[in-house]
């Protein structure tokens, strides 16, 4: 079973071929299957190279980093913790409702952007 509309038919794509504009359930959806693939951060997979900049509104950093299972080519992550973050985005807005951050929405954009097949989206690893 897919979560996602494919770009791929009539029905999803607008005049001209371009995708449908993104509605808040399929937000919803996206940010909800980003949470459940969530796992515990392995470093043996990452290798810092050095950090780019400190991401204060997310209690984090974004750094450049290695990815070990890939070549080992250059990737940018943003390094946030999970106390801050919260196991989903239920749980982060019940914790932070008016918080002008939201990192499961910037999540759940991506996710749902490469799964309807949007040419100009990072990869999420």
């Amino acid at each position: 079973m897919r979560l996602f509309r494919q770009a791929g038919g009539d029905q999803d794509r607008g005049a001209f071929g371009t995708v449908k504009p993104m509605q808040f359930k399929d937000l919803e959806i996206a940010m909800t299957a980003a949470a459940s693939l969530v796992s515990p951060w392995d470093a043996t997979t990452l290798t810092l190279v050095k950090p780019l900049m400190d991401a204060t509104r997310n209690h984090g950093q974004v750094l450049l980093m290695k990815d070990t299972t890939h070549d080992n080519r250059e990737v940018a992550v943003r390094r946030m913790p999970t106390r801050w973050v919260r196991s989903g985005p239920k749980e982060f807005d019940e914790k932070y409702p008016t918080s002008s951050e939201k990192p499961w929405h910037d999540v759940g954009f991506v996710q749902h952007l490469s799964a309807v097949g949007f040419p100009y989206v990072c990869e999420l690893l």
